[in-house]
């Protein structure tokens, strides 16, 4: 036997991710559709994100009768087997004379920080950590192509994290105060989240 452990795998399908992948199964059974696209790229593999830009190439060019499909399989830089893998499988279920690109998203790193003022009798460490775990976590499972909303971190500090919280103060994304925008083609990824936490 192989006393080894797995490495780099994944949980098996959810009932959530099942139920979400049903309905583009059922519509695709017509294919050259968006539906048929879709549900060929959710078949390759769990965890993976996708934004399909219609009318644009992998250049972000306007072209007629081309769509680009950008993959992620949350890490930002989804491996040229995958990249190959998805291409076939769209291949199969095209319309004929349709032109199509599949590449990887461009990678946006998420920098986050803010104060957080706690009442006396709640732990700072634990609280530090929850509030990182939550934010990180948050981040982690935006899709591709998706932007982050500036609002939510305040949100997620005061409910998200399951702990008391007197204040938030100096939120910052990315430095500034505002929100990420959406933009088809990119993943964002983790970068320094910086709780700050004190009690009072």
């Amino acid at each position: 036997t192989n006393t080894a452990p797995f490495l780099n795998g994944s949980d098996q399908e959810t009932d959530s991710q099942l139920r979400a992948r049903f309905p583009l199964w059922l519509a695709a059974k017509a294919s050259a559709s968006r539906a048929a696209v879709e549900n060929a790229i959710a078949n390759v593999q769990t965890d993976l994100s996708y934004s399909l830009r219609d009318g644009l190439d992998t250049a972000g060019v306007t072209r007629s009768g081309y769509f680009t499909a950008v993959i992620n399989d949350g890490s930002g830089v989804p491996s040229d087997q995958l990249l190959s893998d998805v291409y076939d499988v769209i291949d199969s279920v095209r319309a004929l004379g349709g032109g199509f690109g599949v590449q990887a998203p461009q990678v946006l790193t998420v920098d986050v920080s803010m104060d957080v003022v706690v009442p006396s009798s709640v732990s700072v460490q634990q609280v530090t950590g929850t509030i990182q775990s939550v934010v990180a976590k948050d981040i982690a499972a935006t899709t591709v192509g998706a932007g982050y909303p500036y609002s939510r971190l305040s949100y997620l500090a005061y409910a998200g994290a399951g702990v008391s919280v007197t204040s938030v103060l100096n939120v910052r994304l990315n430095g500034g105060q505002a929100d990420i925008s959406a933009n088809g083609n990119q993943a964002l990824v983790v970068g320094n989240i910086q709780i700050n936490v004190t009690q009072g």
